[in-house]
């Protein structure tokens, strides 16, 4: 994806004010965020149920919205998804927005006093996600490349 195509998949869903319903990572590139809108003007389910795909796979990162049913994760749970759901499952998202013309995508979850930030780089052979504090501390890391 470029930086365009992010910036529009960002703007279409507008993800501020949802909810996480549940996380799971099926392969070890690939990352479901399952959504919930609870205000929508809309009454439709269609419309206040959202899944999320991210994919780091090399040469085709990418996040969208999907419409396939939401994967399990095969056991035993990876230490990221076991992360994600400990401390942003139930929490709702403030932001999501792109950095200028960068493929990083910076989303943020839950209040005041206990704010997580996800950070998703999209860039086709150096994709990652980190999860930090407010203070900008790295939590947990999807893929751990200690040479790089």
């Amino acid at each position: 994806m470029n930086w365009r195509e992010i910036d529009r998949v960002l703007s279409e869903l507008n993800l501020s004010g949802t909810f996480i319903r549940d996380i799971s990572q099926p392969e070890p590139s690939t990352l479901y965020l399952s959504l919930y809108r609870p205000h929508n003007q809309e009454n439709s389910l269609d419309h206040r149920r959202i899944i999320m795909l991210f994919s780091w796979s090399a040469g085709t990162s990418r996040l969208h919205r999907t419409t396939e049913l939401f994967p399990k994760s095969r056991p035993p749970v990876p230490r990221f998804v076991t992360f994600l759901r400990a401390h942003i499952r139930g929490s709702r998202i403030t932001s999501a927005f792109q950095f200028g013309t960068e493929r990083i995508v910076r989303i943020t979850f839950g209040t005041r006093e206990r704010r997580r930030i996800m950070w998703v780089r999209l860039w086709s052979r150096a994709s990652n996600c980190i999860v930090t504090d407010e203070h900008g501390m790295i939590l947990e890391v999807l893929m751990r490349r200690p040479q790089r």
